[in-house]
């Protein structure tokens, strides 16, 4: 078998089309397997694409997985047709960039709101039991030169 459509209609490009409001997949508890359960989706070379994609009405909002190189990207779309990174973590290295592709530290954080500079571009809160700390920085593109605040609110 080719091609399987289970209460809808596989063509050559979704040979696999299951219309359905669940699936599950789930170990092996007669052969007797492992009790592991994994999905692997393998691609032809790292320029190819192995991910998942989440979409409403067929139009995609959000993809993770490998596109296009080795690392692991968590993309959004608010089209459908151009997507943003989110998230990128270098499978070499394991170091995490959010909002920047700079993978040269553990964590690189960037963010560039200018259109509110009110706003922050980054902000940590940390709970405790006295409330919430705070860490913002703010990016002022005229000096290059963030202003940092840290507020500790009690209550």
């Amino acid at each position: 078998m080719s091609i399987l459509g289970i209460n809808t209609v596989a063509d050559p490009v979704n040979r696999l089309s299951v219309k359905a409001d669940a699936e599950l997949l789930t170990h092996d508890d007669v052969t007797p397997g492992s009790g592991n359960a994994r999905k692997i989706i393998n691609r032809a070379d790292t320029t190819s694409t192995a991910s998942v994609v989440f979409q409403t009405g067929f139009t995609g909002s959000a993809e993770f997985g490998l596109a296009g190189d080795d690392n692991f990207r968590l993309k959004v779309s608010a089209d459908g047709s151009e997507f943003n990174d989110a998230i990128i973590v270098s499978t070499s290295s394991g170091n995490v960039a959010i909002g920047t592709p700079d993978l040269t530290a553990k964590l690189t954080v960037a963010g560039d709101n200018i259109t509110d500079s009110t706003l922050p571009d980054f902000l940590l809160l940390k709970e405790n039991f006295a409330g919430f700390q705070t860490f913002e920085v703010y990016g002022d593109v005229s000096w290059h030169a963030p202003f940092f605040q840290f507020r500790r609110a009690r209550g």
